[in-house]
């Protein structure tokens, strides 16, 4: 039985990732011009789909890698590397557009 430190921890490393906060902008912008009970469907939908994608990895995460041939540091070092490129370019402000320009 997984301590309540660990328990906690995973909560806060979830919530901290998922940022709710930050995602309420973005829903509502996406959401602009739906109704409430249409808001309400795509929240419900969107949730239930995240919470699947989730316990997909958590259950299965570890053999979806081993198919591969990808080890745990392996994916963790990538993950880094991935992330500090990524803080690289924000701090020096060498952002790439990520679409095609307008004609």
């Amino acid at each position: 039985m997984p301590s309540f430190d660990s328990l906690f921890n995973a909560f806060v490393t979830i919530l901290v990732t998922i940022d709710p906060p930050g995602l309420a902008p973005l829903f509502l912008a996406v959401t602009r011009g739906m109704n409430r009970e249409e808001r309400q469907q795509v929240s419900v939908r969107a949730s239930v789909i995240g919470f699947l994608v989730m316990a997909l990895f958590a259950v299965a995460g570890a053999s979806i890698l081993s198919v591969f041939g990808i080890t745990l540091p392996a994916f963790r070092v990538a993950g880094g590397f991935l992330l500090f490129f990524i803080a690289f370019e924000m701090v020096f402000e060498r952002r790439q557009p990520r679409t095609a320009p307008s004609p």
